[in-house]
C-alpha cells in the first residue's frame, strides 16, 4: 500500500472511532444519564407521595388500591386528623425540574401533575365535608397511583411491589335500569316497604315506566314492569293479580307483562279495587285484594284459583315476607281489629286483637293499624296513636308490648322490620341502641359500628353493615374486629327517611341495598366473620 493509502487508512479509521464515539455519547450514554437523572427525580417523588400516603392511610395500610385503604382508616376507631395531610397532599405535583428530553417522561409527568392536582382539590371536599353523597377523593387517589404507575413505567422503572392485596370483593348485583325507588321518597309512611325476616316487595321507577322488585334474602332480586293495577308475587314473580273494575284477575304474565289466560275473581259490590299482596306460586299461592270497605283472600292451588267470602271492614292493610307469607289485619265494621296469616300451604287462624285493648268509650275509635312485618313464624304489627305492638301467628300464643310495661318504647324510637328472631327497632336519635322484640323484649348494639349502618340479626346476634369510600364493613355485635370488603365504586346505603334501610340476611349471606353512581345494587357478604 503506497504512504497516500496508509495516511488515508488512517484518517479513515479515526473518523469511524470517532463517529462511534459519537454515537455512543449521544445516543447511548447520555440517554442513560439522562433516564438515570429521570429516574433518581421520580424516587425523589416518591419519597414525598409516600409521605402522603403514609398520613392517610398509616403505616401499614389495609390494601394496596389507595382508596380502598383510606376508606378503611377512616372507619376505624383513630384519634388521626385527616387535616394534618393537607401540607403533604399539596405537594404533589413535580415542581420545578428540567426537561429530560424524552417525550414519554414527560408526557407521564404531565399526567401525574394533573392527578395530583385533583387529588389535592379533592382531598380539601373530603376534609370540610368528609359525609359526602358524591366524595370526589378515593377515585381521584386511584388516578394518582394509576399515573404513577405510568410515570414509572415511562422511565423503565419496575412496578412497584408491596403494600398488601386489595380487599376481596363483595358481590354486587345489579336493579337493572332503576332510577329511583318509591321508599325514597316517602316521607308519610313505608307504604309496603318494611323488611321482613325473608324479604319484602317495593316499587322503582325506570325510563320506560314503573317496576315492581321483590327483594329475597340471599336470592336473586327481581325486577319487572308493572301497571298501578299489577302486582306480581313473591317470590315467584312469573304470576300475579290485575285488579279491574269489579274482579280481580289471577294467572301467569307472559314476557309483554299481560296475563293471557287469567282466572277472573269476582267482587260485584266493590269498586276501585286494589290488588294488596301475593305470596307463593300458581301451584300453592294467595292473594289479598279488596276495596275500601270489603278485603277478600285468594287462594291459588295447582292453577286452580278459588275465592273466600269478603270480609266487611272499615279499613286494612298487609305486609309480605319474601317466603310468601301474607301478615293481614283490619278493622271490622264493629270497630274491632283483627289479624291473620294467609300463606301458602294453608291459613293461620284469626285472632281479635280487640279482646287485648281496653274497651272502647262509646262514640269513641281504637288505634288504628300500622304497617306489618312477619319474623320466621310470627308476625308483628305496630298500631297506630301510640297503641301497643302485637305478636300474632306461628301457632303461638299472641303477644303485647305496651309502651308503659316497656321503657324503650316510650323514647324515640323508630320501627325497622322483621328479622328472624322477632321485631326491631332503632332507639334514639343519635348514637343507636337496637332493640329486638320476640316474647320479650332486649336492647342490644354493637359496638364501633357506625350510626348510620344497615343491621341484621344471623343466629341471634346483631350484625351491622356500613359503608364508606368503596368500601362495606361487617361489626358483629359477637365483637372483634370489622370486616372489610371492597366495592366496584364509591356507594351508599339505602334509606327509609333517615335511617338506613334493615338488612336482609338467610344466616349465610347479608344483603343491603345501595346506590351507586351506576344506580342500584344489592351489596352481598358472607354472615360470619
Amino acid at each position: 500500500m503506497s504512504e497516500r493509502g496508509r495516511v488515508i487508512s488512517i484518517f479513515a479509521a479515526v473518523g469511524l472511532v470517532a463517529a462511534g464515539g459519537g454515537y455512543y455519547f449521544f445516543k447511548v450514554y447520555q440517554p442513560a444519564q439522562a433516564k438515570k437523572a429521570a429516574q433518581a427525580e421520580i424516587t425523589a417523588w416518591e419519597a414525598r407521595w409516600k409521605a402522603a400516603r403514609d398520613c392517610l392511610m398509616g403505616p401499614k395500610p389495609a390494601s394496596s388500591k389507595t382508596s380502598e385503604a383510606l376508606a378503611v382508616r377512616e372507619m376505624l376507631p383513630d384519634p388521626w386528623q385527616r387535616s394534618t395531610c393537607t401540607a403533604l397532599i399539596s405537594k404533589l405535583t413535580r415542581g420545578d425540574a428540567p426537561d429530560t428530553g424524552n417525550l414519554a417522561i414527560e408526557a407521564a409527568w404531565t399526567d401525574l401533575d394533573k392527578a395530583a392536582a385533583k387529588a389535592a382539590s379533592a382531598f380539601a371536599t373530603h376534609v370540610s365535608a368528609p359525609v359526602l353523597d358524591k366524595d370526589p377523593l378515593p377515585s381521584a387517589l386511584d388516578n394518582l397511583d394509576a399515573a404513577r404507575a405510568k410515570l414509572r413505567a415511562s422511565a423503565d422503572l419496575p412496578a412497584a411491589t408491596g403494600g398488601g392485596a386489595t380487599l376481596p370483593a363483595a358481590t354486587t348485583i345489579p336493579l337493572p335500569d332503576v332510577t329511583g325507588l318509591d321508599l325514597e321518597a316517602s316521607q308519610e309512611g313505608l307504604g309496603g316497604a318494611v323488611p321482613s325476616a325473608h324479604g319484602f316487595v317495593m316499587f322503582g321507577k325506570t325510563a320506560k315506566g314503573p317496576v315492581q322488585i321483590g327483594l329475597v334474602a340471599g336470592g336473586a332480586p327481581h325486577v319487572e314492569r308493572v301497571t298501578q293495577a299489577d302486582l306480581r308475587s313473591i317470590p315467584d314473580s312469573s304470576w300475579g293479580a290485575t285488579a279491574g273494575s269489579n274482579a280481580v284477575n289471577v294467572g301467569a304474565f307472559d314476557g309483554s307483562g299481560a296475563m293471557p289466560a287469567p282466572a277472573s275473581l269476582a267482587m260485584p259490590e266493590a269498586s276501585n279495587i286494589t290488588v294488596a299482596a301475593v305470596g307463593g306460586t300458581m301451584a300453592d299461592g294467595v292473594v289479598v285484594y279488596g276495596s275500601s270497605n270489603l278485603v277478600q283472600v285468594a287462594h291459588a292451588r295447582q292453577a286452580a284459583v278459588t275465592a273466600d267470602s269478603p270480609l266487611r271492614i272499615t279499613s286494612a292493610i298487609t305486609g309480605t315476607d319474601g317466603d310468601g307469607r301474607v301478615a293481614l289485619a283490619w278493622i271490622d265494621t264493629n270497630r274491632e281489629q283483627h289479624a291473620r296469616i294467609v300463606k301458602p300451604g294453608g291459613d293461620e287462624p284469626e285472632v281479635n286483637l280487640a279482646k287485648l285493648l281496653p274497651p272502647l268509650a262509646k262514640g269513641t275509635f281504637g288505634p288504628g293499624l300500622g304497617q306489618p312485618c312477619l319474623s320466621k313464624d310470627r308476625a308483628w304489627m305496630m298500631m297506630a296513636g301510640g297503641g301497643p305492638l302485637f305478636g300474632f301467628g306461628g301457632g303461638r300464643e299472641v303477644v303485647k308490648h305496651d309502651t308503659a310495661t316497656e321503657p324503650s318504647l316510650g323514647g324515640y324510637y323508630t320501627l325497622l322490620g322483621c328479622t328472624p328472631d322477632g321485631v326491631m327497632f332503632r332507639l334514639g336519635d343519635g348514637s343507636p341502641s337496637y332493640l329486638l322484640c320476640d316474647d320479650s323484649c332486649a336492647a342490644t348494639l354493637v359496638l364501633g359500628a357506625p350510626d348510620m349502618s344497615s343491621v341484621g340479626v344471623v343466629n341471634g346476634k346483631l350484625v351491622a353493615a356500613a359503608m364508606h369510600g368503596g368500601v362495606i364493613a361487617v361489626y358483629h355485635q359477637a365483637g372483634g374486629p370489622p370486616t372489610f370488603y371492597g366495592l366496584p365504586e364509591a356507594m351508599r346505603l339505602v334509606h327509609v327517611r333517615e335511617w338506613p334501610l334493615l338488612a336482609l340476611t338467610d344466616g349465610k349471606v347479608i344483603d343491603v341495598l345501595a346506590r351507586g353512581a351506576g344506580g342500584y345494587f344489592i351489596v352481598r357478604v358472607p354472615a360470619h366473620q
